[in-house]
Formats: structure tokens, sequence, C-alpha cells
């Protein structure tokens, strides 16, 4: 199951200013530029601030954990959280969970009563339009 990202969005803070968010029309040339309007040479993860913070991941069997990078520039594969937050230095307080799902595939994404308490506030709340949330009481397989 891959995720795709469609118009991806950056936004970042500089010294006394508020985050900015570049428009899909501007290019990327328009969309990195520093106070003096001119595009910076080279852009850092530690000049963007770029920080995440106790969040919960999960991949698939046969999945990497993270895809860091560019197809036309550096791209490293991250098998695994500590891999990650060590070589990037921008995740903290983050954890693996695999949270049991009841089907992926059809959108089934109910959770075993103690997984939910796990996830905390990570978990969606609402609705979400053809999805099931919520806890199950997971069904003991045969032989087990």
């Amino acid at each position: 199951m891959k995720s795709e990202i469609r118009n991806p969005k950056w936004a970042w803070k500089s010294e006394g200013r508020a985050p900015r968010v570049p428009n899909k029309e501007q290019s990327n040339s328009q969309q990195v530029r520093d106070s003096t309007g001119v595009p910076p040479k080279s852009l850092t993860l530690e000049a963007l601030r770029l920080q995440f913070e106790d969040n919960v991941y999960w991949a698939a069997p046969g999945q990497g954990l993270f895809q860091w990078g560019t197809s036309w520039g550096r791209h490293e594969a991250y098998t695994n959280l500590l891999d990650f937050q060590t070589q990037l230095k921008i995740d903290v307080g983050s954890r693996v969970v695999d949270p049991g799902f009841t089907d992926l595939i059809s959108r089934d994404y109910r959770v075993p009563p103690a997984t939910l308490g796990e996830l905390e506030k990570t978990y969606p709340r609402g609705p979400i339009p053809g999805a099931v949330l919520g806890s199950h009481v997971p069904i003991a397989k045969p032989g087990k």
C-alpha cells in the first residue's frame, strides 16, 4: 500500500516572520528565497529547523518506514526509526507501533482496545468517509 502526496506544500519559519507556504503556481526558484529575494545556494535541514515530535509510525511488512530525499538527488530509505532519528536528527520522542488494523484492504481501521489506548492522541477522531474506525476485540486464530 503506497501513499501519494499531491500538491505538496512546504512551510518554514524565519526569525521574526510567520511561516510561509508557497502556492502551487510558484516555481521552485520562486518558492525558496532568503530575505534578500535571492534563492539560497543550499538549503539544509538545520536551516529549515524541521522537527518531528512524538509521532507514531507503522509500515506494512516489506515496506520501509521512511523514504527521504528526491528521485533526482540524494535519496535514502530508512527501514527503522533509530536510523532515521540518528542520521537526520529531526525526529524526537516518536515510536513505531503495529496498530493491528482489522482489514487494511477493506479500509477497516479498527484496532484492538489496548492499541487504541497506546495510540493516545494520534488515532483519528470523528468519521472518515469510506473507512471504519474504532476498536475491536481480536478473534483468536485456529491453532493458537
